[in-house]
Protein backbone atom coordinates (compact mmCIF):
# COMPACT_ATOMS: atom_id res chain seq x y z
CA UNK A 1 0.00 0.00 0.00
CA UNK A 2 1.02 3.31 -1.19
CA UNK A 3 2.08 5.71 2.48
CA UNK A 4 2.82 2.36 4.41
CA UNK A 5 6.24 2.34 5.49
CA UNK A 6 6.99 5.15 3.40
CA UNK A 7 4.99 7.21 5.76
CA UNK A 8 7.89 6.71 8.77
CA UNK A 9 9.99 9.18 6.33
CA UNK A 10 7.96 11.69 5.23
CA UNK A 11 8.23 14.03 7.54
CA UNK A 12 11.93 13.61 7.13
CA UNK A 13 11.64 13.34 3.00
CA UNK A 14 9.96 16.50 3.08
CA UNK A 15 11.36 18.46 5.84
CA UNK A 16 12.06 22.20 3.72
CA UNK A 17 8.30 21.78 2.93
CA UNK A 18 6.87 25.21 3.43
CA UNK A 19 4.01 24.50 4.98
CA UNK A 20 3.29 28.28 6.82
CA UNK A 21 3.99 29.51 3.14
CA UNK A 22 0.83 27.03 1.82
CA UNK A 23 -1.35 27.91 4.23
CA UNK A 24 -0.72 32.00 3.98
CA UNK A 25 -1.61 30.99 0.21
CA UNK A 26 -4.37 29.36 0.75
CA UNK A 27 -5.64 32.20 3.31
CA UNK A 28 -4.88 34.58 0.20
CA UNK A 29 -7.09 31.97 -1.53
CA UNK A 30 -10.03 32.09 1.22
CA UNK A 31 -10.08 35.87 1.39
CA UNK A 32 -10.27 36.73 -2.50
CA UNK A 33 -12.74 34.51 -4.14
CA UNK A 34 -14.98 32.85 -0.76
CA UNK A 35 -18.30 34.49 -0.78
CA UNK A 36 -18.60 33.75 3.25
CA UNK A 37 -16.14 33.67 5.91
CA UNK A 38 -14.27 30.31 5.62
CA UNK A 39 -14.07 28.95 9.45
CA UNK A 40 -13.96 25.38 8.84
CA UNK A 41 -11.55 23.28 6.53
CA UNK A 42 -11.77 19.66 5.13
CA UNK A 43 -8.11 18.82 4.35
CA UNK A 44 -8.34 15.83 1.92
CA UNK A 45 -5.53 13.62 2.04
CA UNK A 46 -4.49 15.43 5.13
CA UNK A 47 -1.25 13.05 5.37
CA UNK A 48 0.73 13.88 9.20
CA UNK A 49 -1.47 17.00 9.34
CA UNK A 50 1.11 19.51 7.96
CA UNK A 51 -1.31 21.91 6.70
CA UNK A 52 -4.16 21.12 9.24
CA UNK A 53 -1.96 21.32 12.25
CA UNK A 54 -1.29 25.11 11.06
CA UNK A 55 -4.88 25.91 10.30
CA UNK A 56 -6.03 24.69 13.50
CA UNK A 57 -3.31 26.99 15.30
CA UNK A 58 -4.75 30.09 13.27
CA UNK A 59 -8.43 29.35 14.27
CA UNK A 60 -10.10 27.39 11.68
CA UNK A 61 -12.57 24.13 12.46
CA UNK A 62 -9.99 21.21 11.06
CA UNK A 63 -11.03 17.91 9.67
CA UNK A 64 -8.34 15.80 8.07
CA UNK A 65 -9.01 12.81 5.95
CA UNK A 66 -6.16 10.22 4.90
CA UNK A 67 -6.11 6.20 3.45
CA UNK A 68 -2.90 5.81 5.46
CA UNK A 69 -3.40 4.73 8.84
CA UNK A 70 0.16 5.29 9.64
CA UNK A 71 0.24 8.48 7.87
CA UNK A 72 -2.93 9.92 10.32
CA UNK A 73 -1.24 8.30 13.48
CA UNK A 74 1.93 10.42 13.23
CA UNK A 75 -0.90 13.09 12.76
CA UNK A 76 -2.95 12.45 15.62
CA UNK A 77 0.12 12.26 17.91
CA UNK A 78 1.20 15.28 16.86
CA UNK A 79 -1.84 17.04 17.48
CA UNK A 80 -1.97 15.54 20.72
CA UNK A 81 1.32 17.16 21.50
CA UNK A 82 0.14 20.45 20.09
CA UNK A 83 -3.39 19.87 22.26
CA UNK A 84 -5.18 20.91 19.35
CA UNK A 85 -9.27 20.00 18.42
CA UNK A 86 -8.21 18.14 15.02
CA UNK A 87 -10.90 15.90 14.07
CA UNK A 88 -9.23 12.99 11.40
CA UNK A 89 -10.95 9.84 9.94
CA UNK A 90 -9.23 7.07 7.88
CA UNK A 91 -11.45 7.04 5.26
CA UNK A 92 -10.95 7.08 1.15
CA UNK A 93 -11.84 10.15 -0.32
CA UNK A 94 -13.40 8.93 -3.34
CA UNK A 95 -16.06 7.07 -0.44
CA UNK A 96 -16.18 10.04 1.84
CA UNK A 97 -18.71 9.89 4.08
CA UNK A 98 -18.89 12.85 6.78
CA UNK A 99 -22.00 14.09 8.54
CA UNK A 100 -20.85 17.65 7.83
CA UNK A 101 -20.31 20.35 5.42
CA UNK A 102 -17.53 22.53 5.18
CA UNK A 103 -17.08 26.19 4.16
CA UNK A 104 -13.88 24.70 2.10
CA UNK A 105 -11.90 21.90 1.18
CA UNK A 106 -7.95 21.48 0.35
CA UNK A 107 -6.49 19.15 -0.92
CA UNK A 108 -2.81 19.43 -1.24
CA UNK A 109 0.60 18.01 -2.28
CA UNK A 110 -1.25 16.33 -5.66
CA UNK A 111 -3.81 14.46 -3.56
CA UNK A 112 -5.96 14.84 -6.61
CA UNK A 113 -3.05 13.28 -9.02
CA UNK A 114 -3.38 10.11 -7.11
CA UNK A 115 -6.82 9.47 -8.48
CA UNK A 116 -5.69 8.10 -11.44
CA UNK A 117 -8.65 7.12 -13.43
CA UNK A 118 -11.01 9.23 -14.86
CA UNK A 119 -13.57 6.91 -12.63
CA UNK A 120 -11.41 7.90 -9.34
CA UNK A 121 -11.07 11.71 -10.05
CA UNK A 122 -14.68 11.96 -10.99
CA UNK A 123 -15.94 10.09 -7.27
CA UNK A 124 -13.58 12.02 -5.60
CA UNK A 125 -14.78 15.69 -7.09
CA UNK A 126 -18.44 14.39 -6.18
CA UNK A 127 -17.32 13.67 -2.40
CA UNK A 128 -15.58 17.02 -1.87
CA UNK A 129 -19.38 18.39 -3.47
CA UNK A 130 -21.08 16.25 -0.99
CA UNK A 131 -19.26 17.95 1.91
CA UNK A 132 -18.71 22.02 0.81
CA UNK A 133 -21.75 24.23 2.20
CA UNK A 134 -23.03 26.27 -1.33
CA UNK A 135 -20.79 27.94 -2.76
CA UNK A 136 -18.01 27.00 -0.90
CA UNK A 137 -14.37 27.14 -2.00
CA UNK A 138 -12.48 23.27 -3.31
CA UNK A 139 -8.78 24.05 -3.65
CA UNK A 140 -6.25 21.56 -4.33
CA UNK A 141 -2.86 21.36 -6.75
CA UNK A 142 -1.41 19.27 -8.88
CA UNK A 143 0.69 18.55 -12.05
CA UNK A 144 0.15 20.69 -15.14
CA UNK A 145 0.18 18.44 -17.83
CA UNK A 146 1.60 20.61 -21.03
CA UNK A 147 5.04 21.23 -18.07
CA UNK A 148 5.14 17.45 -17.67
CA UNK A 149 5.48 16.83 -21.18
CA UNK A 150 7.52 19.42 -22.03
CA UNK A 151 10.13 18.97 -19.12
CA UNK A 152 9.76 15.20 -18.68
CA UNK A 153 10.64 13.75 -14.99
CA UNK A 154 13.94 12.49 -14.73
CA UNK A 155 15.79 10.20 -12.28
CA UNK A 156 16.53 11.44 -8.88
CA UNK A 157 18.35 11.17 -5.72
CA UNK A 158 17.94 12.61 -1.85
CA UNK A 159 20.31 12.45 0.73
CA UNK A 160 19.43 13.63 4.36
CA UNK A 161 21.51 13.57 7.53
CA UNK A 162 19.08 13.04 10.62
CA UNK A 163 20.35 12.60 14.32
CA UNK A 164 18.87 8.86 13.21
CA UNK A 165 21.38 8.35 10.78
CA UNK A 166 21.20 8.97 6.97
CA UNK A 167 18.13 8.80 4.94
CA UNK A 168 18.46 8.04 1.25
CA UNK A 169 15.96 8.06 -1.21
CA UNK A 170 15.98 7.19 -5.07
CA UNK A 171 13.29 8.14 -7.42
CA UNK A 172 13.14 6.33 -11.08
CA UNK A 173 10.23 7.95 -12.89
CA UNK A 174 8.05 6.01 -16.05
CA UNK A 175 6.33 8.39 -18.15
CA UNK A 176 2.80 7.07 -19.36
CA UNK A 177 1.94 9.44 -22.04
CA UNK A 178 -1.39 7.50 -22.99
CA UNK A 179 -2.93 7.46 -19.46
CA UNK A 180 -1.40 10.78 -18.42
CA UNK A 181 0.74 9.41 -15.59
CA UNK A 182 3.82 9.16 -14.15
CA UNK A 183 5.03 6.19 -12.23
CA UNK A 184 7.48 6.44 -9.80
CA UNK A 185 9.16 4.07 -7.89
CA UNK A 186 11.03 4.74 -4.86
CA UNK A 187 13.50 3.06 -3.00
CA UNK A 188 14.29 4.94 0.73
CA UNK A 189 17.44 3.24 2.55
CA UNK A 190 18.52 4.19 6.30
CA UNK A 191 21.77 4.08 6.99
CA UNK A 192 23.34 4.05 10.73
CA UNK A 193 26.70 4.56 11.35
CA UNK A 194 27.12 3.09 8.15
CA UNK A 195 25.41 0.25 8.30
CA UNK A 196 21.97 -0.53 5.94
CA UNK A 197 19.00 -0.60 8.91
CA UNK A 198 15.90 0.28 6.72
CA UNK A 199 15.03 -0.24 3.22
CA UNK A 200 11.86 0.99 1.75
CA UNK A 201 10.50 0.00 -1.97
CA UNK A 202 7.16 1.89 -3.08
CA UNK A 203 5.27 2.62 -6.27
CA UNK A 204 3.35 5.66 -6.59
CA UNK A 205 1.39 6.50 -9.29
CA UNK A 206 0.83 10.15 -9.90
CA UNK A 207 -1.57 11.66 -12.95
CA UNK A 208 -0.95 14.96 -14.24
CA UNK A 209 -4.16 17.47 -15.49
CA UNK A 210 -4.71 19.30 -18.74
CA UNK A 211 -6.91 22.70 -18.46
CA UNK A 212 -9.80 21.23 -20.18
CA UNK A 213 -10.14 18.14 -18.66
CA UNK A 214 -9.88 19.51 -14.75
CA UNK A 215 -13.10 22.28 -16.20
CA UNK A 216 -14.84 19.46 -17.77
CA UNK A 217 -14.97 17.36 -14.50
CA UNK A 218 -15.52 19.68 -12.22
CA UNK A 219 -18.30 21.43 -14.38
CA UNK A 220 -20.38 18.07 -15.00
CA UNK A 221 -19.99 17.76 -10.56
CA UNK A 222 -21.52 21.26 -9.53
CA UNK A 223 -18.38 23.55 -9.86
CA UNK A 224 -17.50 26.65 -11.46
CA UNK A 225 -14.06 26.22 -12.37
CA UNK A 226 -12.46 29.89 -10.88
CA UNK A 227 -9.02 30.01 -11.83
CA UNK A 228 -5.86 27.58 -12.04
CA UNK A 229 -2.41 29.38 -11.80
CA UNK A 230 0.93 28.07 -10.88
CA UNK A 231 1.59 26.89 -7.52
CA UNK A 232 1.41 29.53 -5.06
CA UNK A 233 1.18 32.26 -7.70
CA UNK A 234 -2.22 33.51 -7.27
CA UNK A 235 -1.48 36.54 -9.85
CA UNK A 236 0.35 34.69 -12.42
CA UNK A 237 -1.07 32.93 -15.63
CA UNK A 238 0.15 29.24 -15.50
CA UNK A 239 2.18 28.31 -18.66
CA UNK A 240 3.78 24.91 -20.19
CA UNK A 241 6.86 25.90 -17.71
CA UNK A 242 5.02 25.80 -14.61
CA UNK A 243 5.09 21.77 -13.20
CA UNK A 244 3.27 22.41 -10.72
CA UNK A 245 -0.56 24.63 -10.46
CA UNK A 246 -3.16 25.11 -7.93
CA UNK A 247 -6.70 24.90 -8.92
CA UNK A 248 -9.32 26.66 -7.31
CA UNK A 249 -13.15 25.74 -7.91
CA UNK A 250 -16.49 26.89 -6.93
CA UNK A 251 -19.75 24.76 -5.94
CA UNK A 252 -22.71 26.08 -7.51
Amino acid sequence: MVFDRYSHYYDTLYAEKDYTDECDFLEKVFGEYADQPVKSVLDLGCGTGGHALLFAQRGYELTGVDISESMLSIAQERTRELNLGVHYHLQDIRKLHLRDTFNAVISMFAVMGYQTSNADFETAIQSVHQHLVSRGLFIFDGWFGPAVLKTRPTERTKEIETQQGQVVRYGRPELDVVNHIVKIHYKVLHFQDGQLIDEVDEVHSMRYFFYQEIKYFLERNGFRLVKISPFLELDRQITEDDWNMTVIAKKV
